[in-house]
Formats: C-alpha cells, sequence, structure tokens
C-alpha cells in the first residue's frame, strides 16, 4: 500500500481506513465482526500494557543511569507514563482556577 502525502490529514485518515479494511478483511473473527465497543475495549488494554512497557524500560534505564538526576528524571517520566496510561483515551486535566 502506497502512501502520498503522509502526515497530510486527508491522506493519513485514507490510509488509516485502508489499514482499517484490511484489518478486518484479514482478521474478521478477531476484528471484522466484533462490536466496535469491544475493539475500542482492546486497544484501550493495547495501548495501557504498552504504556506499562514503556514504563519498565525507563525504569531499568533509569537503573543503568550514572547521574542522579537522569536516574530522577527517568524515573519520574516512568510514573507519569504509568499513570497516564490508566486514562487513555482521555487524559485527566486540571479543572480552570
Amino acid at each position: 500500500m502506497r502512501l502520498d502525502s503522509a502526515h497530510d490529514a486527508t491522506a493519513d485518515a485514507l490510509a488509516c481506513a485502508r489499514l482499517a479494511w484490511r484489518l478486518a478483511k484479514t482478521h474478521p473473527d478477531e476484528i471484522g465482526t466484533r462490536a466496535l465497543a469491544a475493539l475500542h475495549e482492546d486497544q484501550t488494554g493495547w495501548h495501557r500494557d504498552q504504556q506499562h512497557d514503556f514504563a519498565g524500560f525507563l525504569d531499568r534505564q533509569a537503573d543503568r543511569a550514572t547521574d542522579t538526576a537522569e536516574a530522577d528524571g527517568l524515573r519520574a517520566r516512568a510514573a507519569d507514563v504509568r499513570a497516564r496510561a490508566e486514562h487513555w483515551p482521555l487524559a485527566l486535566v486540571a479543572e480552570p482556577a
């Protein structure tokens, strides 16, 4: 599949639609005939799992860091990634004052 004008909104939307169609056709039982709510729940879980894996990577990088400030920054970023993963696709934002 060819993608012209990558990162153009129209081209990206068309590529996404083509990919969704291809996935549904290739995997009819897992995707093609599943309810959209079930697919969304799966996607949310996949995102959460991926983010927790990434946070673990950041923690391992922090364990290897020789600079304390760098290690602290990596651990803080890992904690933020884990916290945000639990609220995807909606991120919690502070209420306006």
